[in-house]
């Protein structure tokens, strides 16, 4: 096996998936709902501590929407 070859493509694989997550960065400071809510746990994406808050505000957040359109659906008699 080439070696070297091994090791300039992780290096291109590496410098890629850095170029992804610098745009995925980005793009999520634009978002509107989600803005910083989302980027704090993808800056520490390493964290399982900062996963487990995001899940768990993600939940609520989910929950307080449903809540928030219950009336709609009782007036609509429509069900998301």
């Amino acid at each position: 096996m080439n070696w070297l070859w091994l090791r300039q493509a992780s290096l291109a694989v590496w410098i890629e998936a850095r170029a992804i997550r610098l745009s995925l960065a980005k793009r999520l400071v634009k978002l509107p709902p989600y803005g910083d809510f989302a980027l704090d746990v993808f800056d520490r994406r390493n964290s399982p501590a900062a996963f487990e808050k995001f899940m768990k505000d993600y939940i609520e957040r989910s929950e307080k929407e449903v809540e928030a359109l219950k009336p709609y659906e009782e007036t609509k008699r429509y069900r998301f």
